[in-house]
């Protein structure tokens, strides 16, 4: 298709590259897609940030990472500064291959590059250590999201939850909810705990336990629920 294009004199255009790269990825042409990006090249298109961001995906979609991994040194030796796109997406395949020991150099690349990660990012790196369960790094890395002033969003909270056992769920719960709370997100910690009550997860009183939520706290958060909806009622 692209030779089709040269020989009617058509020139196309980043958004018409960008398009075919992405489609035969999605048909599994890997191969002819790698022959198209550097047909690109050959005829001198110059290839920027999302080019290559789309190359990297979809390596990465294929479990072919080394080739990513060759196409994110290749953007940095012509001077493309990769993006948090670039870097999630990397870490991303690196995470599912089963290489996450790889991942922290290109975090600390991001912050020296000036492209902080986002959540999205974050949510990759929570997802890739609950499944292998280190739980541990997990809860701490949402510590330090929390800490860096990100909001928790629903899919953080499914990976968490999701990614540990029952005792592990309960400090999971907690922290999640503690930090809705910080952030006077109330609603939504009043829904995890209601969430939490169900599942038999609150701690008794005792002083084993004092390091998780006790009924008299939970109870605390409950009365401003209700308090919460009398208001709403009477303003009504």
């Amino acid at each position: 298709m692209f030779d089709m294009l040269l020989e009617r004199g058509y020139k196309p255009d980043a958004v018409t590259y960008s398009a075919l790269i992405d489609d035969y990825f999605l048909i599994n042409k890997v191969n002819e897609t790698a022959k198209l990006f550097d047909s690109m090249i050959k005829v001198g298109f110059i290839m920027n940030v999302c080019s290559y961001n789309i190359m990297i995906n979809g390596y990465c979609k294929h479990k072919m990472v080394d080739q990513a991994i060759a196409l994110f040194k290749e953007m940095r030796h012509k001077s493309l500064v990769p993006d948090t796109v670039t870097y999630s997406t990397l870490i991303d395949g690196l995470c599912k291959s089963g290489r996450i020991s790889c991942v922290q150099d290109l975090l600390d690349e991001m912050q020296e590059n000036g492209q902080p990660p986002n959540l999205i990012t974050y949510n990759i790196l929570l997802d890739a250590l609950c499944k292998i369960q280190h739980l541990e790094e997990a809860i701490a890395l949402f510590r330090k999201i929390i800490d860096k002033g990100h909001r928790p969003d629903v899919y953080m909270c499914t990976i968490l939850l999701n990614g540990n056992d029952c005792l592990q769920n309960a400090v999971t719960y907690e922290i999640i909810i503690r930090a809705l709370l910080d952030r006077n997100e109330n609603e939504q910690a009043v829904k995890l705990l209601r969430e939490m009550i169900s599942k038999g997860l609150l701690m008794n009183n005792s002083k084993e336990d004092s390091k998780f939520m006790t009924p008299f706290e939970a109870e605390q958060i409950l009365e401003w629920e209700s308090l919460s909806s009398n208001q709403k009622k009477s303003v009504q």
